[in-house]
């Protein structure tokens, strides 16, 4: 009987010491990243602090360097060019972002004339890109260029092709081909023209051709054309995607459409991956729901997951920061009405539930948390917050950019 009682005794113990160190996690959770902070002031266009040398010391002894981030902050994309610029001469050639392969080549083109280069790009609405009709982010891309003189290939997109459509179509009408793949061509023309059209009139988001489109035109399409070269099958593979993942979104299949994305940003990697050097370097900016290692704010397992696995498969490390406007930020959201950036509150509010961190920053500058020594306090019975166990597990540091500002459209007037 006493051994028995002797372990309901310690059982009883041991479920009130968790119950306590549940009660004490957020206060010790916000002391260690009081500990483990640091500081990045920006100045004349200039970073610079304890948190700025951090990030380089942890970009050098990286092979992958991550910004994951809330978009539509404008002071990420300056701190983005900086970082990258600073990082050049430890092996970093390649700039990954949420873009298709086509419309990164598109733009890493037209960035050579600078950012009238890239409006110029834009400016007639048929090659509009997600993310990069906002001013900072245009520049970015413009100072990247500027950095890498010369070089080429060095703009990855790994995403699909929300707008462009047109665009790349119009790529396509400019090959040779059979009589029936320019019929078959015709059609998705019309059925994009007709789209478009309608959201015009209507500025519902819903006639956007990359959400109403069959991607049964491009498959009929593909079929017809067997010789098609590279660069028309890598156009026609980008449209049928886009197709289908927004088709799955549209019928309320979410994660289903999160699960293609994912894959398809993956396999984009690895098609550029696959024609370089194992140690090659490569610098990530995208959604901070990408680049978040395991599983990700849409349930699913994205780049974020792959990259750091690549790195020890290589014999190297990968570092990943996720990016969040100071407590109260507005960024720029993107209408979808007038396919323009305006101000408001952030679009994928990461920050929800990451209240015990975003609270320990600095005033009047920038505050970067050291995520890594919070694991070990995380509770491993500690599912109240989800998100904030996803956090700390799956991103190495925070950075909170206190009073950051929001983005602003690349065509606004600067007056």
């Amino acid at each position: 009987m006493k051994q028995p009682l002797l372990r309901i005794l310690c059982l009883m113990l041991l479920c009130n010491a968790v119950w306590a160190e549940n009660l004490s996690l957020n206060d010790r959770l916000a002391e260690a990243a009081k500990t483990h902070s640091y500081t990045i002031s920006f100045e004349n266009g200039k970073f610079s602090g304890s948190g700025w040398d951090f990030l380089i010391n942890a970009g050098m002894r990286s092979q992958f360097f991550l910004l994951g981030e809330e978009h539509g902050i404008a002071e990420n994309p300056k701190l983005a060019s900086a970082l990258f610029k600073a990082l050049v001469s430890s092996g970093y050639k390649f700039f990954a972002v949420e873009t298709s392969p086509q419309m990164a080549e598109a733009m890493e083109k037209a960035a050579k004339s600078g950012i009238d280069g890239l409006k110029q790009l834009f400016k007639d609405g048929q090659s509009k890109v997600a993310f990069f009709g906002m001013r900072e982010e245009a520049q970015m891309i413009v100072d990247i260029a500027q950095t890498l003189t010369g070089a080429k290939g060095y703009l990855w997109g790994l995403d699909y092709e929300v707008l462009a459509d047109r665009h790349l179509i119009s790529t396509l009408e400019s090959k040779n081909k059979n009589k029936l793949a320019k019929l078959k061509l015709k059609e998705l023309r019309k059925a994009s023209n007709e789209s478009w059209s309608k959201y015009h009139e209507s500025k519902n988001p819903g006639y956007i051709f990359s959400f109403s489109g069959d991607p049964e035109l491009i498959r009929s399409l593909r079929k017809t054309w067997k010789n098609a070269d590279d660069e028309a099958q890598g156009i026609m593979n980008t449209l049928e995607k886009t197709l289908n993942i927004n088709q799955l979104y549209i019928q309320g299949k979410a994660w289903d459409s999160n699960k293609l994305r994912a894959d398809l940003i993956k396999q984009n990697f690895i098609n550029y991956w696959n024609f370089k050097e194992k140690n090659t370097k490569v610098f990530f900016k995208m959604g901070a729901s990408h680049l978040i290692r395991g599983r990700s704010h849409t349930e699913v397992y994205d780049i974020g997951n792959l990259i750091p696995e690549l790195a020890i498969l290589n014999g190297n490390k990968s570092f990943n920061v996720m990016i969040l406007q100071g407590n109260g930020s507005s960024t720029a959201v993107f209408d979808p009405t007038e396919l323009k950036y305006i101000k408001g509150p952030p679009k994928d509010k990461y920050s929800d539930g990451l209240k015990v961190l975003t609270e320990q920053v600095s005033q009047g500058s920038f505050t970067l948390i050291d995520l890594r020594p919070l694991r070990a306090i995380m509770s491993w019975n500690n599912t109240e917050n989800v998100k904030l166990n996803q956090v700390i597990h799956g991103y190495d540091a925070l950075l909170v950019m206190t009073d950051s500002t929001a983005s602003s459209d690349l065509f606004e007037s600067t007056k």
